[in-house]
């Protein structure tokens, strides 16, 4: 029993053979696949809701990191303000710093012109404004400074030498110490 079968049905049989090995291989991986994506759909639709809730998180996130920005940038001009009108708010222990700008003023004769105050409060009680400007001539710069000692605002007037060096349209700065 050895060859009963003819050649061509040999072939034949082969070729079943192999195409039933073939079609059994491809429904295998049909099923494979097929369990595959059964079992992962959950974790993908788990995975868009948490993706759909970073994104959502990220926009707010940055919603609010632009109104910080624009809050900070507020706040910085409001705190600015708010220590300005601190500065020129009456001081109960000493003199205020309106006393002071218009002690200058009034002192201020025709050949001298102010450009800037420059104040600072000391932690020591001594309150110092930095007065800058052109003098015309150097005697009506030693008059402005002898009108600003004779003033009972200022407890100190110090006028550095190296502002008198020139004759005419002398640059200058005076340190004017407050009293209490």
């Amino acid at each position: 029993m050895r060859n009963i079968l003819l050649q061509k049905d040999k072939e034949r049989l082969h070729k079943e053979h192999k195409l039933r090995v073939i079609v059994l291989i491809l429904v295998f991986i049909f099923f494979t696949v097929l369990v595959a994506l059964i079992l992962l759909t959950p974790s993908y639709m788990v995975s868009k809701y948490k993706e759909s809730n970073t994104l959502e998180y990220a926009n707010v996130i940055n919603k609010s990191v632009e109104i910080r920005e624009r809050n900070t940038f507020v706040g910085l001009v409001l705190n600015d303000t708010k220590i300005k009108l601190q500065l020129l708010n009456d001081d109960k222990s000493g003199v205020s710093f309106v006393d002071i700008i218009k002690t200058i003023v009034k002192n201020k004769t025709k050949g001298i012109k102010v450009d800037g105050f420059f104040y600072t409060k000391n932690t020591d009680n001594k309150d110092e404004t930095l007065i800058t400007g052109i003098a015309s001539e150097r005697g009506v710069l030693l008059q402005f400074q002898k009108d600003l000692e004779n003033e009972d605002v200022f407890s100190d007037i110090i006028l550095p030498t190296s502002n008198l060096a020139s004759d005419k349209d002398i640059g200058f700065s005076i340190k004017a110490i407050s009293k209490f």
